[in-house]
């Protein structure tokens, strides 16, 4: 195991080095601004739990800990991991890291519940000995119940709640999903999916709830309601995401992670819609989608993840990526990162782990 009281805090490895120096200057300032953004949900997510020290509010609490954050603590709060590139869990007190996922097939020995809250309870010890003690926000992907654990209770998926046409139907079925969420230890779900569907050749068509764009608002809605009851910091909440941010469901001939081409009046007439009704629930984080508009990849359209959803619909949570999805934006990931934060993304999904970036 990495003796990681022993690592000293200012270790360079390939992320910190692709953040830092040129682009470095260039975002500080926004770096800022997105980590605490991150902190201010983390906080709201975890303080009914972890977080057991004095809070006043979670912005006050996020700015006190800003002002005390090294830069390679703020790379590391704004970098997710997928819980299988690890080498060790020490790694997340090594690079300060500020989320962990679980990807499809990175599940504990026996997927049994019981496993699944010993794994994340780990991560997250290993968390809260970093120096500023700053919890771990676990992720993964319950879009039907929360399907990776044996045992669990499974819904539907969206295109079916979509046929149902019931709301109340939708969100006690995501209340039910961040119980056992919660019961897990993960505080996150990469749900629902407000993609508005216009061919159904697409791939990923089950997951939207299906092609109108007041049905996706409206059932959206509800599974975020569902997914983050009252309050985040309630024991059984789960922070909702929202995905993905924008367009994706409306690719050239259905093709996945393709290119949906159409005028800005068509886009915020049929695609905007559903974050717009997410924003206003209180959507707690937004993941970008892997296609593109017009021929930009959305994970650099500064205009529409800046502009638009943060500027314009006043998106105070934070922004996530796919799965190494700035990987797509060029051949050089130095430039990536740039791009990508200065456009507007707060946290990058790195699934291979820090050391094997791109």
């Amino acid at each position: 195991m990495i003796n990681a009281s022993a690592i000293s805090q200012d270790q360079p490895n390939q992320l910190q080095r692709a953040i830092s120096g040129s682009a470095n200057r260039r975002i500080g300032t926004t770096r800022r601004f997105r980590t605490r953004a991150l902190l201010g949900v983390l906080i709201s997510v975890l303080t009914g739990d972890v977080l057991a020290q004095d809070v006043l509010n979670p912005d006050s609490q996020a700015e006190r800990l800003l002002s005390q954050m090294t830069l390679d603590e703020k790379i590391g709060q704004m970098t997710q991991v997928d819980m299988g590139a690890l080498k060790d869990k020490a790694d997340v007190q090594k690079y300060f890291l500020g989320s962990v996922l679980s990807g499809g097939s990175s599940d504990p020995a026996d997927n049994s519940p019981q496993c699944w809250l010993r794994t994340v309870e780990e991560f997250q010890s290993w968390a809260l000995k970093t120096r500023l003690k700053i919890p771990l926000l676990y992720g993964i992907d319950a879009v039907h119940g929360h399907n990776n654990v044996d045992g669990a209770v499974i819904f539907p998926h969206n295109v079916g709640l979509g046929a149902a046409h019931n709301p109340a139907l939708v969100e006690r079925a995501a209340r039910v999903t961040a119980e056992e969420v919660a019961g897990t230890g993960i505080r996150w779900a990469f749900a629902p999916c407000i993609a508005v569907v216009q061919n159904e050749r697409w791939g990923r068509t089950y997951e939207s709830f299906g092609d109108s764009p007041d049905l996706v608002s409206e059932l959206g809605v509800a599974a975020i309601k569902g997914l983050q009851s009252e309050r985040l910091s309630n024991p059984s909440s789960v922070l909702a995401c929202a995905k993905h941010f924008i367009g994706d469901g409306g690719t050239q001939d259905g093709i996945d992670q393709g290119n949906t081409v159409c005028d800005e009046a068509t886009l915020r007439k049929l695609y905007l819609p559903p974050y717009i009704a997410a924003v206003k629930a209180g959507a707690g984080s937004i993941m970008v989608s892997y296609s593109s508009w017009n021929g930009k990849k959305m994970h650099g359209n500064k205009y529409l993840i800046t502009d638009v959803l943060k500027g314009e619909l006043g998106f105070k949570g934070f922004v996530v990526s796919d799965w190494a999805a700035i990987d797509q934006l060029s051949k050089n990931y130095k430039t990536d990162i740039e791009t990508s934060i200065n456009a507007g993304l707060d946290m990058a999904m790195i699934p291979n782990g820090p050391e094997n970036a791109n």
